[in-house]
């Protein structure tokens, strides 16, 4: 057995394996506790302490490089995501760095990115007093507008069937164009973006209240991973689109409820 948050909520451990969904909600990332080596005028690293994907920081270097958060409050951080970069397109080499006090230490090895998409980082759970992003670029300076760091949680209930992965989800608006004689001409795109939703049911009463609650009261924007072993690139940076109901739906209290979001996956 499993001991979630208590001793008053025992779970099996069947409920929980690698490719349990994961969010990532919470961030140390705070406004004055995060610090770049290099940053312009107009875009400082200081506009990572939001989670906006408009306001970005933007490297004045092309040289190798450290985005440093400081964590004060002795949380455990187990998750680093990032969203909205140039690491992929740009060939910026990033690796994560942590310290526990006595140091920096490398936490994952060096990688360059396929593409500009959301990335999560998993790394050793401790108490950090700083993590911290090393940067090596090729020639053109990064940029990011989205940091997290943080513990992520790990959703009870496995997703199968019936999901579409936020990566997939494209919606997009086109306006067609046609000729008098009724020839395709083309269609113009309008808008574009990607939404989603999952389902979970028979979820325990306990770890509701003490998990999922906290986080959909709390949440704005996170990242989700759908099921980060099987398919460890299908992450989105998303927000609700609706509040989400749950329901009483067994005589032992478990509870069901469905999540509509949309995001950015690019």
């Amino acid at each position: 057995m499993t001991v979630i948050a208590g001793p008053t909520v025992l779970l099996n451990e069947r409920d929980f394996n690698e490719d349990n969904p994961i969010v990532l909600y919470k961030s140390a990332v705070a406004l004055g506790f995060v610090a770049a080596d290099s940053e312009t005028t107009f875009n400082p690293a200081s506009n990572l302490a939001n989670n906006s994907t408009d306001e970005f920081w933007q490297s004045a270097s092309t040289s190798e490089q450290l985005v440093t958060v400081s964590i004060l409050t002795g949380e455990l951080v187990d998750t680093v995501g990032i969203a909205r970069h140039n690491f992929g397109s740009a060939r910026v080499a990033i690796s994560v760095e942590g310290n526990v006090g006595a140091g920096y230490s490398q936490l994952t090895e060096p990688i360059i990115l396929k593409d500009d998409a959301p990335a999560l980082f998993r790394i050793t759970c401790d108490a950090y007093t700083g993590i911290r992003l090393r940067l090596t670029p090729a020639g053109t300076a990064p940029r990011m507008a989205v940091l997290f760091v943080g513990k992520h949680l790990k959703l009870q209930r496995r997703v199968y069937v019936g999901h579409t992965p936020i990566t997939l989800a494209r919606q997009r608006k086109f306006v067609p164009g046609r000729s008098e004689n009724g020839n395709f001409l083309g269609r113009v795109m309008v808008g574009s973006g990607t939404a989603s939703s999952i389902s979970l049911a028979n979820l325990e009463p306990g770890w509701y209240r003490d998990k999922m609650e906290p986080f959909l009261r709390d949440a704005d924007a996170w990242f989700f991973a759908w099921r980060p072993q099987g398919y460890p690139r299908e992450i989105g940076y998303v927000w609700l689109t609706s509040d989400p109901m749950p329901k009483n739906t067994g005589n032992n209290g478990t509870m069901s409820v469905e999540l509509a979001f949309a995001g950015i996956t690019s």
